[in-house]
């Protein structure tokens, strides 16, 4: 946490241009000192991290933890919406895009595909992927390059999404350095 009138760097590194409005963030700061990660989404992400650690990511399939990583961690913390809750939603799953599917897409759904808009592609490989910038075997690209091919493909991508169920990137469309590594 950050104390005392200390801003953080909200500098994007190549373009010198804030990520966030300043005021936005220092403001939110000041009540997050204060506040807690609800216990609920602690719950999730303390279970998720001891399945990192334990190694049991490891003995899955990129396709058998797709359901629980979209359930627990992008609905049940980050609070997307996914089908079925709504009339609209706000994270589809294998999502068509130019003759394939993305795993994951972010935006605006709902049952009239012609109003969708995707602000970002999210392409999920196995814990095993432990490399996501490797060549794949079979398909001569990387998770990363066939990320941002989806994005490509997606008129009005703002964002592209690579995670191996341990490491997540975030990109901007207008980028292709990392915006944003989390692991």
């Amino acid at each position: 946490m950050l104390r005392g009138n200390s801003a953080p760097n909200l500098k994007s590194v190549k373009n010198n241009v804030p990520l966030f409005q300043e005021k936005i963030i220092s403001k939110a700061l000041v009540h997050a000192e204060s506040s807690v990660i609800p216990e609920t989404h602690l719950a999730i992400l303390q279970s998720w991290k001891e399945k990192i650690e334990g190694g049991s990511l490891l003995k899955q399939t990129e396709v058998a933890i797709h359901a629980p990583f979209t359930q627990n961690i992008m609905a049940g913390v980050l609070g997307y919406i996914p089908f079925g809750r709504t009339e609209t939603w706000t994270i589809a799953r294998e999502y068509a895009v130019a003759g394939g599917a993305v795993d994951l897409a972010l935006g605006y759904f709902s049952d009239d595909q012609e109003k969708d808009k995707v602000l970002a592609p999210f392409e999920l490989k196995g814990a095993r992927t432990r490399d996501i910038d490797a060549i794949m075997p079979g398909r001569h690209k990387t998770p990363v390059q066939q990320a941002w091919d989806y994005a490509r493909d997606i008129k009005g991508a703002q964002l592209v999404l690579v995670c191996n169920y341990v490491e997540l990137r975030l990109y901007a469309v207008s980028e292709t350095s990392p915006r944003k590594k989390f692991n």
